[in-house]
């Protein structure tokens, strides 16, 4: 992949032995982890894109990047779930590469407002993360084609979700990609799920409590 992209990686490391001890002798293992360490050239710094909505409530959001639907191996959503499956997602450079293009093509527009890459937890995290920012919520349509698991915490790679103003041609912007609207920001903190009918909706403050908790529990043991 790194061939592929031709991205030059520096350096690597494996650190398969990492531990943590707090102030009340609680022992912390993280899993093992690989660290690869990478650089690339930005011509121009002020078109990097912060991952913050901008305007609540005037705005899309777009999901732009293939999805792997049955790659749920190895997700947050399985790890909670205590789910398995030996299915991970693909990735392929002939699709990755274009929408890298296309990304980047779109910024440089100064027609994105935000862009956060989807990754750990899928869109439901990524879209989630967009809100806190600004303390803002979504109104989130989940794609018929999916089940609403697989939409909202699949995790493949290459893929961005990206604020746009109601007035930008998406067509135009992101042209040939694999795109589609996934919904609006809207004013009120509350993020809504729907895939027809609601499914669910929870408010933007309790996922960032949920979200910020792990860490400030070891900060404040």
């Amino acid at each position: 992949m790194m061939d592929a992209l031709k991205i030059p990686v520096i350096s690597g490391k494996d650190s398969l032995s990492s531990t943590y001890r707090g102030r009340n002798g609680e022992v912390i293992k993280i899993p093992p982890v690989y660290t690869f360490s990478v650089f690339g050239r930005i011509p121009d710094v002020e078109k990097t894109m912060t991952t913050d909505i901008k305007k609540p409530g005037e705005t899309d959001l777009y999901l732009v990047g293939s999805l792997d639907a049955n790659g749920m191996g190895g997700s947050t959503y399985y790890d909670v779930l205590s789910g398995s499956s030996e299915k991970m997602p693909s990735i392929y450079p002939e699709q990755l590469i274009p929408t890298l293009k296309v990304v980047q093509e779109a910024i440089s527009s100064g027609n994105v407002l935000a862009c956060h890459d989807v990754s750990e937890g899928g869109i439901a995290t990524t879209i989630s993360e967009m809100c806190f920012g600004s303390d803002c919520g979504a109104e989130i349509d989940v794609p018929s084609t999916y089940d609403p698991e697989q939409a909202l915490f699949n995790e493949t790679a290459g893929r961005f979700v990206i604020e746009v103003d109601k007035s930008v041609d998406a067509k135009k912007l992101f042209g040939n990609a694999d795109f589609a609207r996934i919904g609006s920001t809207t004013q009120q903190a509350v993020i809504k799920i729907a895939q027809g009918k609601k499914l669910f909706s929870v408010s933007t403050d309790e996922l960032k409590k949920a979200w910020q908790a792990p860490l400030q529990g070891v900060f404040h043991d």
